[in-house]
Protein backbone atom coordinates (compact mmCIF):
# COMPACT_ATOMS: atom_id res chain seq x y z
CA UNK A 1 0.00 0.00 0.00
CA UNK A 2 1.77 2.86 -1.10
CA UNK A 3 -0.65 5.67 -0.01
CA UNK A 4 -3.44 5.18 2.06
CA UNK A 5 -6.41 7.60 0.99
CA UNK A 6 -8.77 8.35 3.41
CA UNK A 7 -10.90 10.44 1.29
CA UNK A 8 -14.14 8.49 0.00
CA UNK A 9 -14.31 9.30 -3.80
CA UNK A 10 -17.78 10.68 -5.21
CA UNK A 11 -16.72 10.04 -8.56
CA UNK A 12 -18.14 5.85 -8.24
CA UNK A 13 -21.29 7.81 -6.76
CA UNK A 14 -22.24 11.03 -8.72
CA UNK A 15 -25.80 11.14 -8.33
CA UNK A 16 -24.60 10.46 -4.56
CA UNK A 17 -21.94 13.68 -4.86
CA UNK A 18 -25.14 15.67 -6.27
CA UNK A 19 -27.99 14.72 -3.53
CA UNK A 20 -25.27 15.39 -1.07
CA UNK A 21 -24.55 18.91 -2.09
CA UNK A 22 -28.27 19.93 -2.42
CA UNK A 23 -29.08 18.38 1.16
CA UNK A 24 -25.97 20.29 2.52
CA UNK A 25 -26.99 23.50 0.85
CA UNK A 26 -30.81 23.11 2.03
CA UNK A 27 -29.80 22.39 5.70
CA UNK A 28 -27.16 25.45 5.66
CA UNK A 29 -29.85 27.87 4.37
CA UNK A 30 -32.04 26.70 7.43
CA UNK A 31 -28.87 26.89 9.80
CA UNK A 32 -28.68 30.65 10.78
CA UNK A 33 -26.51 33.62 9.56
CA UNK A 34 -23.47 32.14 11.32
CA UNK A 35 -23.59 29.19 9.26
CA UNK A 36 -24.28 30.78 5.68
CA UNK A 37 -21.76 33.29 6.29
CA UNK A 38 -18.93 30.89 6.82
CA UNK A 39 -20.23 28.53 4.16
CA UNK A 40 -20.31 31.31 1.57
CA UNK A 41 -17.76 31.33 -1.40
CA UNK A 42 -16.57 28.06 -0.17
CA UNK A 43 -16.09 25.53 -2.71
CA UNK A 44 -12.52 23.90 -2.81
CA UNK A 45 -10.46 23.79 0.65
CA UNK A 46 -6.26 21.23 0.21
CA UNK A 47 -2.91 20.06 2.33
CA UNK A 48 -4.17 21.52 -0.28
CA UNK A 49 -4.00 25.19 0.28
CA UNK A 50 -1.31 25.09 3.05
CA UNK A 51 2.56 25.52 3.23
CA UNK A 52 5.51 24.30 3.96
CA UNK A 53 6.46 23.77 8.07
CA UNK A 54 9.45 22.79 9.42
CA UNK A 55 9.24 19.70 12.20
CA UNK A 56 10.64 22.33 15.04
CA UNK A 57 7.28 23.72 14.90
CA UNK A 58 5.13 20.38 14.91
CA UNK A 59 7.70 18.21 16.45
CA UNK A 60 4.90 15.71 17.77
CA UNK A 61 4.30 14.68 13.88
CA UNK A 62 5.42 11.50 12.13
CA UNK A 63 5.45 9.40 8.73
CA UNK A 64 4.28 5.92 8.99
CA UNK A 65 5.68 4.51 5.86
CA UNK A 66 6.06 1.04 3.81
CA UNK A 67 9.72 -0.02 3.98
CA UNK A 68 8.85 -2.69 1.00
CA UNK A 69 8.59 0.67 -1.29
CA UNK A 70 12.12 1.48 -0.95
CA UNK A 71 12.32 4.67 1.16
CA UNK A 72 10.01 6.83 2.85
CA UNK A 73 9.20 9.02 -0.20
CA UNK A 74 7.76 6.22 -2.09
CA UNK A 75 6.77 4.34 1.43
CA UNK A 76 4.55 7.16 3.05
CA UNK A 77 1.04 6.37 3.48
CA UNK A 78 -0.41 8.29 7.03
CA UNK A 79 0.29 10.38 9.25
CA UNK A 80 0.76 9.81 13.48
CA UNK A 81 1.11 11.71 16.07
CA UNK A 82 4.20 11.11 19.28
CA UNK A 83 2.23 10.09 22.18
CA UNK A 84 5.26 9.22 24.50
CA UNK A 85 8.79 8.21 23.82
CA UNK A 86 7.72 4.33 22.53
CA UNK A 87 3.97 5.39 21.21
CA UNK A 88 2.33 6.89 18.12
CA UNK A 89 -1.44 7.16 17.72
CA UNK A 90 -2.48 6.90 14.10
CA UNK A 91 -6.10 6.42 12.53
CA UNK A 92 -7.34 2.81 12.97
CA UNK A 93 -7.81 2.31 9.03
CA UNK A 94 -3.98 3.29 8.65
CA UNK A 95 -3.65 -0.16 10.21
CA UNK A 96 -6.52 -1.76 9.41
CA UNK A 97 -5.86 -4.30 6.71
CA UNK A 98 -9.64 -4.22 4.65
CA UNK A 99 -8.84 -7.46 2.56
CA UNK A 100 -7.60 -9.30 4.99
CA UNK A 101 -10.22 -8.25 7.61
CA UNK A 102 -7.66 -8.12 10.47
CA UNK A 103 -4.28 -5.20 11.37
CA UNK A 104 -1.76 -4.41 8.80
CA UNK A 105 1.44 -6.77 10.00
CA UNK A 106 4.03 -4.88 11.65
CA UNK A 107 6.78 -5.31 9.38
CA UNK A 108 4.76 -3.00 6.88
CA UNK A 109 5.13 0.11 9.26
CA UNK A 110 8.10 2.10 9.84
CA UNK A 111 8.01 5.25 11.83
CA UNK A 112 9.75 8.15 10.94
CA UNK A 113 10.26 11.26 13.23
CA UNK A 114 12.57 14.44 13.46
CA UNK A 115 12.13 15.66 10.14
CA UNK A 116 10.34 17.02 7.63
CA UNK A 117 11.32 16.00 4.37
CA UNK A 118 11.17 12.18 3.48
CA UNK A 119 13.97 11.02 1.57
CA UNK A 120 13.76 9.81 -1.64
CA UNK A 121 16.04 6.62 -3.30
CA UNK A 122 18.93 9.35 -4.78
CA UNK A 123 18.93 11.24 -1.63
CA UNK A 124 21.80 10.56 1.61
CA UNK A 125 20.78 8.95 4.62
CA UNK A 126 19.20 11.18 7.53
CA UNK A 127 21.47 12.59 10.05
CA UNK A 128 21.60 11.30 13.95
CA UNK A 129 18.31 13.58 15.01
CA UNK A 130 16.13 11.27 12.67
CA UNK A 131 14.35 8.24 13.72
CA UNK A 132 13.09 5.57 11.50
CA UNK A 133 12.09 3.05 13.90
CA UNK A 134 10.38 -0.45 13.46
CA UNK A 135 6.48 -0.99 15.26
CA UNK A 136 6.65 -3.97 17.52
CA UNK A 137 2.86 -4.26 18.08
CA UNK A 138 -0.08 -2.36 17.15
CA UNK A 139 -3.55 -1.91 18.93
CA UNK A 140 -6.46 -0.86 17.06
CA UNK A 141 -9.81 0.67 18.60
CA UNK A 142 -11.79 -2.39 19.42
CA UNK A 143 -15.00 -0.61 18.14
CA UNK A 144 -13.52 0.70 14.94
CA UNK A 145 -15.76 0.16 12.01
CA UNK A 146 -14.31 -0.16 8.92
CA UNK A 147 -17.70 0.90 7.28
CA UNK A 148 -18.56 3.93 9.02
CA UNK A 149 -14.83 4.68 9.83
CA UNK A 150 -15.88 5.10 13.39
CA UNK A 151 -13.50 4.74 16.28
CA UNK A 152 -10.82 5.51 13.92
CA UNK A 153 -8.26 5.38 16.49
CA UNK A 154 -4.96 3.10 17.08
CA UNK A 155 -1.73 2.92 18.78
CA UNK A 156 1.66 2.05 17.77
CA UNK A 157 3.84 0.31 20.08
CA UNK A 158 7.96 0.65 18.93
CA UNK A 159 10.69 -1.22 18.66
CA UNK A 160 12.97 1.30 20.50
CA UNK A 161 12.29 4.94 21.76
CA UNK A 162 12.21 7.89 19.92
CA UNK A 163 13.77 9.98 22.11
CA UNK A 164 15.20 9.79 25.38
CA UNK A 165 15.76 13.96 25.87
CA UNK A 166 14.77 14.65 22.52
CA UNK A 167 16.76 15.17 19.46
CA UNK A 168 16.71 18.92 18.61
CA UNK A 169 17.62 21.93 15.63
CA UNK A 170 19.11 24.59 16.40
CA UNK A 171 18.57 24.09 20.54
CA UNK A 172 14.25 23.62 19.29
CA UNK A 173 12.61 20.05 19.71
CA UNK A 174 12.56 17.79 16.46
CA UNK A 175 10.82 15.04 18.38
CA UNK A 176 8.62 15.46 21.30
CA UNK A 177 5.05 14.50 22.30
CA UNK A 178 1.72 16.52 22.83
CA UNK A 179 -0.96 16.35 25.19
CA UNK A 180 -4.24 15.09 24.81
CA UNK A 181 -7.24 17.76 24.88
CA UNK A 182 -9.43 16.50 27.70
CA UNK A 183 -12.99 16.64 27.27
CA UNK A 184 -13.28 19.24 30.06
CA UNK A 185 -11.82 21.92 27.62
CA UNK A 186 -13.07 20.75 24.50
CA UNK A 187 -15.91 23.03 24.70
CA UNK A 188 -14.52 26.07 23.36
CA UNK A 189 -11.45 24.56 21.83
CA UNK A 190 -13.64 22.39 19.05
CA UNK A 191 -16.59 25.06 19.15
CA UNK A 192 -18.22 25.76 15.73
CA UNK A 193 -15.78 28.13 13.71
CA UNK A 194 -13.04 27.44 16.20
CA UNK A 195 -9.64 27.60 14.40
CA UNK A 196 -7.02 24.33 14.29
CA UNK A 197 -4.09 23.04 12.29
CA UNK A 198 -3.74 20.60 10.30
CA UNK A 199 -0.40 18.79 9.08
CA UNK A 200 1.26 15.40 6.69
CA UNK A 201 3.12 14.97 3.96
CA UNK A 202 -0.54 13.88 1.80
CA UNK A 203 -1.91 14.83 -1.39
CA UNK A 204 -1.56 18.77 -2.54
CA UNK A 205 -3.85 18.63 -5.65
CA UNK A 206 -7.10 16.73 -4.51
CA UNK A 207 -5.32 14.02 -7.58
CA UNK A 208 -2.24 12.50 -6.96
CA UNK A 209 0.42 15.35 -5.91
CA UNK A 210 2.46 14.50 -3.05
CA UNK A 211 4.92 16.63 -1.91
CA UNK A 212 8.51 15.59 -0.21
CA UNK A 213 8.18 18.33 2.35
CA UNK A 214 6.06 18.59 5.35
CA UNK A 215 2.66 20.89 5.06
CA UNK A 216 0.05 22.49 7.13
CA UNK A 217 -2.92 24.56 6.97
CA UNK A 218 -5.22 26.11 9.38
CA UNK A 219 -9.13 24.67 9.09
CA UNK A 220 -12.25 25.93 11.57
CA UNK A 221 -14.44 23.49 13.14
CA UNK A 222 -17.75 23.04 11.51
CA UNK A 223 -21.11 22.75 12.27
CA UNK A 224 -22.12 19.52 12.96
CA UNK A 225 -25.51 19.27 11.76
CA UNK A 226 -24.64 20.20 8.61
CA UNK A 227 -21.65 17.69 7.98
CA UNK A 228 -24.37 15.37 9.19
CA UNK A 229 -26.07 16.11 6.72
CA UNK A 230 -23.34 15.96 4.43
CA UNK A 231 -22.29 12.20 4.98
CA UNK A 232 -26.05 10.67 5.45
CA UNK A 233 -25.57 8.32 2.55
CA UNK A 234 -22.45 7.28 3.85
CA UNK A 235 -24.01 6.58 7.60
CA UNK A 236 -23.61 10.58 8.76
CA UNK A 237 -21.41 11.44 11.76
CA UNK A 238 -20.93 10.31 15.28
CA UNK A 239 -20.05 12.10 18.59
CA UNK A 240 -16.73 9.94 17.94
CA UNK A 241 -15.77 12.15 14.79
CA UNK A 242 -15.24 15.89 14.47
CA UNK A 243 -15.79 18.05 11.15
CA UNK A 244 -13.65 20.95 9.86
CA UNK A 245 -13.52 23.42 6.88
CA UNK A 246 -11.72 25.97 5.36
CA UNK A 247 -11.59 28.63 2.49
CA UNK A 248 -9.32 26.45 -0.30
CA UNK A 249 -8.06 24.39 2.54
CA UNK A 250 -7.93 21.02 3.45
CA UNK A 251 -6.48 17.45 4.44
CA UNK A 252 -6.12 15.11 1.92
CA UNK A 253 -5.03 11.43 0.45
CA UNK A 254 -2.04 10.63 2.70
CA UNK A 255 -2.24 12.87 5.55
CA UNK A 256 -5.12 10.04 7.79
CA UNK A 257 -3.76 9.16 11.25
CA UNK A 258 -1.88 13.10 11.14
CA UNK A 259 -2.69 15.82 14.00
CA UNK A 260 -5.29 18.53 14.20
CA UNK A 261 -4.69 20.74 16.72
CA UNK A 262 -5.75 23.37 19.01
CA UNK A 263 -3.82 26.33 21.33
CA UNK A 264 -4.55 26.21 24.71
CA UNK A 265 -3.06 28.63 26.69
CA UNK A 266 -0.22 29.14 24.54
CA UNK A 267 0.54 25.19 24.60
CA UNK A 268 -0.48 22.44 21.24
CA UNK A 269 -2.85 19.96 22.27
CA UNK A 270 -4.23 16.86 20.31
CA UNK A 271 -7.75 17.60 19.25
CA UNK A 272 -8.19 14.99 16.31
CA UNK A 273 -6.48 12.57 14.12
CA UNK A 274 -7.43 13.22 10.03
CA UNK A 275 -10.00 10.38 9.35
CA UNK A 276 -11.43 10.24 6.14
CA UNK A 277 -14.11 12.68 3.69
CA UNK A 278 -15.51 12.59 0.86
CA UNK A 279 -13.05 13.71 -2.00
CA UNK A 280 -10.85 16.80 -1.25
CA UNK A 281 -11.39 20.01 -1.27
CA UNK A 282 -14.75 20.10 -2.70
CA UNK A 283 -16.80 21.84 -0.59
CA UNK A 284 -17.45 18.85 1.27
CA UNK A 285 -16.53 18.99 5.19
CA UNK A 286 -13.39 16.96 6.34
CA UNK A 287 -14.06 14.23 9.13
CA UNK A 288 -11.35 13.57 11.69
CA UNK A 289 -11.67 11.59 15.01
CA UNK A 290 -12.65 13.41 18.11
CA UNK A 291 -9.76 12.95 20.71
CA UNK A 292 -11.98 14.32 23.39
CA UNK A 293 -13.92 11.90 23.08
CA UNK A 294 -14.36 10.22 26.05
CA UNK A 295 -14.31 6.61 24.12
CA UNK A 296 -11.31 8.04 21.79
CA UNK A 297 -8.80 9.65 24.28
CA UNK A 298 -9.56 6.74 27.31
CA UNK A 299 -8.56 4.28 24.38
CA UNK A 300 -5.45 6.37 23.28
CA UNK A 301 -4.25 7.12 26.75
CA UNK A 302 -4.69 3.13 28.47
CA UNK A 303 -3.42 2.28 24.40
CA UNK A 304 0.13 4.50 25.09
CA UNK A 305 0.19 3.70 28.84
CA UNK A 306 -0.72 7.46 29.94
CA UNK A 307 -2.48 8.73 32.91
CA UNK A 308 -6.11 9.07 32.93
CA UNK A 309 -7.72 12.28 32.29
CA UNK A 310 -7.35 14.59 35.10
CA UNK A 311 -5.10 12.14 37.24
CA UNK A 312 -1.80 13.86 36.92
CA UNK A 313 0.02 15.86 34.57
CA UNK A 314 2.74 13.73 32.11
CA UNK A 315 6.36 15.41 32.22
CA UNK A 316 7.28 16.99 28.91
CA UNK A 317 10.47 15.54 28.11
CA UNK A 318 11.36 17.93 25.31
CA UNK A 319 10.13 21.56 25.47
CA UNK A 320 6.59 22.51 23.70
CA UNK A 321 6.62 24.48 20.48
CA UNK A 322 5.76 28.40 20.98
CA UNK A 323 2.19 29.27 19.47
CA UNK A 324 1.55 30.23 16.01
CA UNK A 325 2.31 33.58 15.33
CA UNK A 326 -0.18 35.94 13.67
CA UNK A 327 -0.95 36.04 10.30
CA UNK A 328 0.73 39.22 9.07
CA UNK A 329 2.29 37.64 5.50
CA UNK A 330 0.17 38.91 2.55
CA UNK A 331 -0.66 36.73 -0.16
CA UNK A 332 -0.09 36.48 -3.41
CA UNK A 333 -1.33 35.64 -6.97
CA UNK A 334 -0.27 34.17 -10.18
CA UNK A 335 -2.58 34.19 -13.41
CA UNK A 336 -2.92 30.73 -14.86
CA UNK A 337 -4.90 30.90 -17.77
CA UNK A 338 -7.02 33.40 -19.17
CA UNK A 339 -10.03 32.68 -22.12
CA UNK A 340 -11.43 34.71 -24.53
CA UNK A 341 -14.65 34.24 -26.24
CA UNK A 342 -16.28 36.88 -28.93
CA UNK A 343 -18.39 38.44 -25.72
CA UNK A 344 -16.32 38.25 -22.84
CA UNK A 345 -12.80 36.89 -20.86
CA UNK A 346 -12.74 34.86 -18.22
CA UNK A 347 -9.06 34.59 -16.38
CA UNK A 348 -8.29 32.27 -13.43
CA UNK A 349 -6.05 33.00 -11.02
CA UNK A 350 -3.98 30.90 -8.27
CA UNK A 351 -3.17 32.26 -4.73
CA UNK A 352 -1.06 31.32 -2.10
CA UNK A 353 -0.83 32.41 1.62
CA UNK A 354 2.19 31.89 3.63
CA UNK A 355 1.90 29.91 6.81
CA UNK A 356 0.76 31.19 9.52
CA UNK A 357 -2.33 31.81 7.37
CA UNK A 358 -5.97 32.75 8.51
CA UNK A 359 -7.48 31.89 4.89
CA UNK A 360 -7.85 33.61 2.00
CA UNK A 361 -10.85 36.12 2.04
CA UNK A 362 -11.48 37.33 -1.29
CA UNK A 363 -9.77 37.72 -4.63
CA UNK A 364 -10.85 40.58 -6.56
CA UNK A 365 -10.33 42.29 -10.02
CA UNK A 366 -10.47 45.79 -11.70
CA UNK A 367 -10.90 46.33 -15.17
CA UNK A 368 -9.86 49.40 -16.97
CA UNK A 369 -10.07 50.75 -20.43
CA UNK A 370 -10.10 53.40 -22.69
CA UNK A 371 -13.06 54.73 -24.66
CA UNK A 372 -13.55 57.78 -27.30
CA UNK A 373 -16.67 60.32 -27.13
CA UNK A 374 -17.49 63.71 -29.05
CA UNK A 375 -16.60 66.56 -27.37
CA UNK A 376 -14.90 70.34 -28.01
CA UNK A 377 -11.81 71.38 -27.17
CA UNK A 378 -10.68 74.83 -28.01
CA UNK A 379 -13.95 75.67 -29.85
CA UNK A 380 -14.14 72.71 -32.26
CA UNK A 381 -15.54 69.28 -32.33
CA UNK A 382 -13.11 66.21 -31.86
CA UNK A 383 -13.23 63.21 -29.85
CA UNK A 384 -11.39 62.65 -26.72
CA UNK A 385 -10.11 59.79 -24.78
CA UNK A 386 -12.60 58.84 -21.92
CA UNK A 387 -10.77 56.28 -18.99
CA UNK A 388 -13.48 53.63 -17.36
CA UNK A 389 -13.03 51.60 -13.95
CA UNK A 390 -14.95 48.38 -12.97
CA UNK A 391 -14.63 46.27 -10.35
CA UNK A 392 -14.61 42.47 -10.66
CA UNK A 393 -15.50 39.70 -7.86
CA UNK A 394 -13.96 36.50 -8.39
CA UNK A 395 -15.58 33.16 -6.64
CA UNK A 396 -13.57 30.19 -5.65
CA UNK A 397 -13.65 27.32 -8.49
CA UNK A 398 -10.73 24.57 -6.75
CA UNK A 399 -8.34 24.29 -4.60
CA UNK A 400 -6.36 27.88 -4.45
CA UNK A 401 -7.50 28.95 -7.91
CA UNK A 402 -10.23 31.56 -8.51
CA UNK A 403 -11.85 32.64 -11.43
CA UNK A 404 -12.77 36.22 -12.47
CA UNK A 405 -15.50 37.19 -15.42
CA UNK A 406 -15.33 39.96 -17.21
CA UNK A 407 -18.67 41.85 -18.32
CA UNK A 408 -19.65 42.39 -22.02
CA UNK A 409 -16.14 43.44 -24.07
CA UNK A 410 -16.32 46.00 -27.11
CA UNK A 411 -15.02 44.60 -29.74
CA UNK A 412 -11.46 46.23 -30.71
CA UNK A 413 -11.10 47.82 -27.40
CA UNK A 414 -7.79 46.92 -24.80
CA UNK A 415 -8.39 46.34 -21.26
CA UNK A 416 -6.44 45.54 -18.39
CA UNK A 417 -7.46 43.52 -15.56
CA UNK A 418 -5.61 43.86 -12.18
CA UNK A 419 -5.99 41.46 -9.57
CA UNK A 420 -5.66 41.86 -5.94
CA UNK A 421 -5.66 39.07 -3.04
CA UNK A 422 -6.60 40.00 0.54
CA UNK A 423 -6.54 37.22 3.70
CA UNK A 424 -8.62 37.05 6.68
CA UNK A 425 -6.88 38.85 8.42
CA UNK A 426 -6.91 41.94 6.38
CA UNK A 427 -3.46 41.81 4.65
CA UNK A 428 -3.39 42.99 0.62
CA UNK A 429 -1.60 42.00 -1.95
CA UNK A 430 1.74 44.46 -2.49
CA UNK A 431 2.02 43.65 -6.16
CA UNK A 432 -1.34 42.90 -8.16
CA UNK A 433 -0.81 41.06 -11.02
CA UNK A 434 -2.16 42.64 -14.37
CA UNK A 435 -3.30 41.01 -17.82
CA UNK A 436 -4.19 42.56 -20.68
CA UNK A 437 -7.65 41.09 -22.48
CA UNK A 438 -9.11 41.98 -25.97
CA UNK A 439 -12.51 40.04 -26.91
CA UNK A 440 -11.84 37.40 -30.07
CA UNK A 441 -12.74 38.77 -33.34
Amino acid sequence: MLRARRRRSLAARPWRGALLALLAGALAAGAGPAVAAADAGRATPRIIGGGDVAITAVPYQVALWNPTRGTPLEGQFCGGVVLSATTVATAGHCVHDAEAGGLRPTTSIRVLAGTSHLRGASEPAYGPGVRDVAVSSIALHPSYDPTTADFDAAVLTLAEPLYAGSPAIDGVAAIAPIELLPASQSGSVTAYGALLQVSGWGDTSGGSTYPADLRATNVRVADQQVCGLQYLLQGGVTDRMLCATANGQDSCGGDSGGPLTATVGGTRVLAGLVSFGLGCANGVYGVYTRVASTAIGSFLRSAAGLPAAGTSTPPAPAPTPAAPAPDVAAPTSRVARRTCTRVRCTVRVTVSDALPTAGVARVTGTLQWTTRRACRRDGRRTTCAVRRKRTLRASLVGGTTWALRTPRLTKGVRYRLTVTARDRAGNVERRPRAVTLRRRA
